[in-house]
């Protein structure tokens, strides 16, 4: 039996039937990642915050929207990796007597488990079972199947393809506008954010979209023409001529649709120029591996990236769970330990303990005030739909900057929160149209561009009518409120703005019903006060319930309802015939 030292040039009878430039950079990105998960780029960033070095180390981050870095290029480099390694394994089956069809059965097993993994993956990293498919491993389960299909077809037609899943992509962003998401290439407000709201009833907050699975299966295809074009026998400067070749052309091409302000460079909805620009980039570092290994020979070191490369799902799958979770840690008590020995200043600690796989998370005193979110007073304003208000961002800022002091209050203070009222006095009889929709939105831009979170409540009038009536505060009906089904609508409408813009919605107020929206004086809700029935009926009550369970239906359910009194929580619960005496929630 032979053993082999690590510095040997050793490549097994296997890993010759198998492209070794593909093996080192399918490694190479797999170390990447897992450095990832170790926090390294993380504690490198802290280590140096500023100057040179940061500009680098800022390249081992996404870009935050509009430009590309360099880690930009993992994913679409993972996707053409798979789509050569797919490429190259059914060749050999081919070879070997395995039919299209018998094979397609292993590649849908695969796909299925590659989906399952990737939508587990979200499920550890939110603590508990969540639907959200933005992960690269389910991406990459739809983006094979695509490949497969076509994987005997000439390059012409594989490009032809590849070119109209992108052209795909642009008409649906450009073309299918939404109330909300009308703004192709605006993080939150793009197709892919809608999408997102029908497919999952949430939308990523960092900008990520399930509807890349489309433009990013041109990475996988191209995968497999890189694949079909190095596994041909033929002479290899040729080959590296191509690829250079391809490269150079997907490069001016991505690049000129961003300059020419075509389409921007946009990774985390993988626009069309992303997508072109990125598969250049992968070519390129395809083509000097090709040259280094394959071509020059030089194999040195490359049995490491042999060992990550091929057992890449597994690496990514260690990292992301077990790795992350129980190694760094329980590695973290040796590393720590040593470093106290000499002193290690923190921030350089935390690069050590990083690369040893440990996540550090290292809090520092502060003497500053704290500004909650969610917490503490808030600035009220309002609008009408008739006389629509926008906020103002410039002016919202300032609450968290310099205490304000609201009315006739006797102290100042800095707050997180401001109250909106929405006053829908033009749509009582009718839906909201598609201006105050978009009103709506700018508010929510504003609010998120502040630091703030907002209160909401919507209701029909602010106005009371006096007269002679027996109320005792003489507020007599018409009160001016809106039919159920209007409201009903309207909720119906709101919904797409409330789940894309959850996150700075710090709760939604009942409102609707009565004026000023507080349940009591209404038309068509159940009139409580002595102008009516001196009592909401259960009739009544059940149509509130109605209202009630719609908005927490149009809400995430991170976000929460305001109800004015306990009754109304007691009614939803136990039912209308709930007494006063049910018992507390």
């Amino acid at each position: 039996m032979q053993t082999v030292k690590s510095g040997e040039n050793y490549i097994t009878p296997l890993q010759q039937q198998r492209l070794l430039s593909l093996d080192v950079m399918r490694g190479l990105i797999m170390i990447l990642l897992a450095a990832e998960s170790c926090l390294v780029y993380s504690s490198l960033n802290d280590l140096y915050p500023t100057g040179f070095s940061n500009h680098i180390v800022q390249q081992f981050f996404h870009h935050p929207w509009h430009g590309l870095r360099f880690w930009d290029l993992v994913q679409p480099a993972f996707m053409t990796m798979a789509g050569a390694a797919l490429y190259i394994s059914f060749y050999y089956k081919e070879k070997k007597g395995i039919t299209w069809q018998q094979n397609f059965k292993h590649v849908l097993i695969r796909c299925v488990k590659l989906f399952i993994c990737g939508t587990a993956l979200h499920c550890v990293y939110a603590g508990k079972m969540v639907w959200e498919l933005w992960n690269v491993l389910t991406q990459l389960s739809v983006t094979t199947i695509i490949a497969y299909l076509i994987i005997k077809k000439s390059a012409a037609y594989q490009i032809t393809v590849a070119v109209l899943l992108l052209l795909l992509t642009e008409f649906l962003y450009r073309f299918v506008l939404m109330p909300g998401y009308d703004e192709p290439f605006v993080e939150h407000k793009n197709f892919g954010a809608w999408f997102d709201t029908l497919l999952m009833g949430k939308i990523n907050t960092d900008g990520w979209v399930a509807i890349n699975f489309i433009p990013t299966a041109a990475h996988t295809i191209c995968g497999v023409l890189v694949g079909k074009l190095l596994i041909k026998p033929s002479e290899k400067y040729k080959k590296l001529k191509i690829l250079f070749s391809a490269a150079a052309i997907t490069l001016i091409v991505g690049y000129g649709l961003d300059i020419l302000n075509v389409t921007p460079i946009i990774k985390r909805i993988s626009t069309s120029s992303f997508v072109v620009v990125s598969a250049g980039w992968v070519i390129l570092m395809m083509a000097f591996l090709y040259w280094l290994t394959d071509i020059k020979d030089f194999k040195k070191y490359a049995w490491i990236f042999v060992v990550v490369g091929t057992n890449a799902i597994f690496i990514y799958l260690f990292f992301e769970t077990v790795g992350l979770q129980w190694l760094n840690n329980t590695v973290a008590i040796f590393v720590n330990g040593f470093t106290d020995l000499f002193a290690t200043p923190d921030k350089l600690q935390a690069v050590i303990n990083a690369v040893a796989q440990n996540k550090t998370i290292v809090y520092k005193e502060s003497q500053e005030d704290i500004i909650n979110p969610e917490r503490g007073f808030y600035i009220p304003t309002g609008t009408k739909a008739s006389n629509y208000i926008l906020l103002d961002a410039a002016q919202l800022k300032l609450y968290r900057s310099m205490p304000q002091q609201s009315a006739k209050a006797s102290y100042a203070v800095t707050v997180s929160l401001i109250y909106r009222g929405y006053e829908l006095d033009t749509f009582k009889n009718q839906p909201l149209s598609i201006s105050f929709l978009k009103n709506l939105q700018k508010d929510f831009d504003a609010v998120r561009e502040a630091g703030l979170k907002i209160i909401l409540r919507f209701a029909y009038t602010n106005n009371a009518k006096g007269g002679n009536c027996t109320d005792e505060y003489k507020i007599c009906p018409p009160y001016g409120d809106a039919p159920r089904k209007v409201v009903l609508n309207h909720i119906k409408q709101l919904k797409p703005l409330l789940q894309k813009n959850a996150d700075v919605i710090a709760v939604l107020q009942q409102g609707f019903i009565g004026i000023w929206g507080e349940n009591y004086f209404t038309d068509y809700f159940g009139d409580a006060s002595t102008n009516g029935a001196g009592k909401i009926l259960d009739s009544s009550w059940l149509h509130r319930n109605e209202l009630l369970k719609a908005l927490l239906d149009a809400l995430p359910k991170s976000r929460m309802v305001q109800v004015r009194t306990p009754q109304i929580k007691q009614k939803f619960v136990y039912g209308p015939a709930a007494v006063v005496k049910s018992l507390p929630l």
